[in-house]
């Protein structure tokens, strides 16, 4: 049997203004609603990698990470151009750790703010930064936690080359050949460099190995490759000096292929890089100041006489084995 049913509400009579927000109120800003474009949502994609020039808003010591309890320091970057003007892109800094600290400090540095002498006064030293202009780098990168856009500091622009567009200077910088620094998971790395493809790098570092590295993420060192005083490091034995009998009216001045061959010279030595790892190479030159070049493959190395020792090589001339 049919039944009757009852009649539908009409919607509008059940529905409730939002908190309390009557119907006129929002009436009354219709046309200013009709006003405004509707932004296209592209405009809020992530920017192409590259190049910009931006200007620091307020730095902010703040908790983050995953957890929400790493303390950092957090770097907002308004764009000024040359594309994307307004648009934001940040950089953390952290205050947690060792390493951390460090990486904030070298960006104070990069700032030319002084870098204070207590954590306490870094808040006053940050409030400094803000509108200061720079020129940063973008940068995606693909992780095992997913697909992330870096943002990397590359300089504080001045007035006297606020006109330049950013980065152009770096643009223009060779690293074929240069010795580099870069971090990586087991610290720093230091190689030189062997390919140059635009913004990407191949670099070979002191143990032989070849990485990978974004011209963004090295720092070149303005200096020939040089293994550091390592701990464990052995004085070379029975080091015989120059020859006695050497004139002593005989400047010193005078140019060194006058003077006696060095004892070092094409002797097979041992040594230790930075990282304490041990290097066996054939000195091929003596600067008379207690420093050698040895050659390690096809990189050369300047290292204190008194930090290698002599490797006695029997019969031909043994390959130094190298990691692959």
């Amino acid at each position: 049997m049919p039944t009757k049913k009852s009649p539908a509400k009409a919607a509008s009579a059940s529905v409730k203004s939002n908190a309390g927000v009557s119907g006129s109120a929002l009436k009354a800003q219709a046309s200013t609603w009709q006003e405004v474009a509707t932004p296209d949502a592209g405009s809020f994609a992530a920017m192409p990698d590259g190049k910009y020039r931006a200007k620091i808003e307020e730095a902010v010591i703040e908790k983050g990470g995953k957890d929400r309890n790493r303390l950092q320091v957090k770097w907002p970057f308004r764009i000024v151009g040359p594309t994307h003007e307004n648009r934001m892109a940040w950089m953390n800094t952290g205050l947690s750790d060792a390493i951390g600290i460090e990486f904030t400090k070298r960006v104070l540095v990069q700032l030319e703010l002084e870098v204070p002498g207590a954590i306490e006064e870094l808040p006053a030293t940050l409030a400094k930064a803000k509108n200061l202009v720079v020129d940063i780098n973008l940068k995606t990168k693909e992780t095992d936690a997913g697909t992330f856009q870096n943002t990397y500091l590359n300089k504080l622009v001045k007035e006297d080359d606020a006109d330049a567009g950013p980065g152009k200077e770096e643009e223009q910088v060779n690293f074929v050949g240069k010795t580099v620094e870069f971090d990586s998971e087991d610290g720093a790395i230091r190689g030189k460099v062997l390919k140059q493809d635009g913004d990407n790098l191949t670099i070979k570092d002191q143990a032989g190995d070849n990485w990978e590295a974004g011209i963004a993420d090295v720092r070149i060192v303005e200096s020939k490759q040089p293994a550091k005083v390592a701990a464990k490091a052995k004085p070379k034995a029975e080091v015989e000096e120059a020859p006695a009998e050497e004139p002593a009216e005989e400047p010193a001045e005078e140019p060194s292929e006058e003077a006696p061959a060095s004892d070092w010279l094409n002797k097979t030595v041992e040594f230790s890089d930075d990282r304490g790892k041990k290097l066996q190479g054939k000195v091929i030159a003596d600067n008379g100041e207690g420093a050698l070049t040895v050659t390690v493959g096809s990189d050369e190395w300047e290292v204190p006489s008194e930090e290698v020792k002599e490797v006695k090589v029997s019969g031909p001339k043994k390959a130094v084995a190298k990691k692959k």
